[in-house]
């Protein structure tokens, strides 16, 4: 049996290609607030329901492009 583990936090790197945005972008992000990282261990971290918001955040925000 396989154990699927889900990570509960993404590393600068992870989070960037999830929501499609380089590093310089997603820091900005963090800097203006819209974006909250986390340190554990020295590390800088994205929790994944961060990421879900943000993008269901833009979602609700923006017009969304036609299909």
């Amino acid at each position: 049996m396989t154990n699927n583990v889900h990570p509960l936090a993404h590393r600068i790197e992870d989070a960037c290609r999830m929501i499609g945005v380089g590093r310089t972008s997603l820091y900005r992000l963090i800097s203006q607030g819209k974006l909250r990282a986390i340190r554990i261990a020295g590390r800088t971290l994205v929790s994944h329901r961060e990421v879900e918001r943000l993008i269901a955040e833009a979602e609700n925000s923006y017009e969304l492009l036609p299909k």
